[in-house]
Formats: structure tokens, sequence, C-alpha cells
């Protein structure tokens, strides 16, 4: 898995904790999965489209399962934070990541949550598409495997708790 598949490895950690799967239907661009845990509703979605343009599937997503984008919550990678760092915020810009600035072009609100797994910064020389799509090796691929599955943990506790009080658990790690 790459630096850039880190939001689907926490989708596929949710999916796993919460026993829901993931089905591709017939002709669409995205799997999703629906069931419940702790007596709420969870669904899971993975566009499977190019990053850049990953907002075009969130409105079909969005209407399969009748929410709204105040209820969408998006896992992706970061280079701003480093490997393994998790970072909560409520709303706000795309922070120049192309998949959520695609998301917010589709919807026109910044107004959905969104989960940040730090990935790092190239190498000096590295281009940053190398970075993102290359392959972490050692500690940086234990650090992301861990941060999507404490990422995923994060989404199940948000059923339970507001999420400032998740925002404390996990964005000062």
């Amino acid at each position: 898995m790459t630096r850039h598949n880190a939001g689907f490895m926490a989708v596929d950690a949710l999916c796993a904790a919460a026993a829901i799967p993931l089905k591709k239907p017939w002709l669409r661009a995205f799997c999703l999965g629906e069931g419940v845990y702790g007596g709420q509703r969870v669904c899971a979605a993975k566009p499977l489209t190019f990053m850049n343009g990953s907002g075009s599937v969130v409105p079909r997503i969005l209407s399969r399962f009748s929410l709204s984008p105040e209820n969408l919550l998006v896992i992706c990678d970061t280079m701003d934070l480093p490997p393994g760092a998790l970072r909560l915020k409520t709303r706000g810009s795309s922070a120049g990541q192309k998949g959520l600035k695609s998301i917010i072009s589709v919807l026109g609100t910044e107004a959905f949550m969104r989960i940040y797994i730090g990935v790092g910064r190239p190498a000096p020389g590295t281009e940053a598409v190398s970075h993102v799509l290359g392959v972490p090796e050692g500690r940086d691929a234990a650090d992301i495997a861990d941060a999507a599955r404490r990422a995923a943990q994060a989404v199940l506790r948000l059923l339970a708790c507001p999420p400032e009080g998740v925002m404390n658990e996990i964005n000062t790690r």
C-alpha cells in the first residue's frame, strides 16, 4: 500500500472492527457498506476514482445513505504531519490535499469532518507525487499502519463522544 492509501487502510480497519462488508455496486466508482456498531449506524465508502477526482462520487454516496455533508467524515493522508500522527478537524480548507479539494468543490462546503493521517514530507530531492505514491518502509510503514488503525478507532469513538473529546484524544499524540 502506498502512503496515499492511508485513508483506505483506515476504512478497511473500520470495516473490520465494525463487521461491515464493503461491496462495489454495479457500474459505480465506489465501494460501500453499512452496519451497526454500539447501537449506531455506521456507513463506510471508498471512492474508486483517482484521488484528485474523489469528490465526483461523494454526492452519490451521501444520497445512497440519505446523509448530508455535515454527516461526512473523510479520512485522508497528509504530508503536513509526520508518519503516524493523526489530526481530527470538524471543518476547514483542503490544506492542499487534492482529494479534499475535489470533495469541497463538488459539495460546495468545507463543513465536514476529516481525519488526517500523517505520511511525512519527502526526502530532499524527492518529488511530492513520488513520495505519496511510494510504498513506506520500516518505521514509516509501521507508524502509518498503526495510525490507520487508530483512525478507525477514532471514528468509532465519534459514535459515542463529541468531536472535541475525540480531538483531545488523538490530536495530542
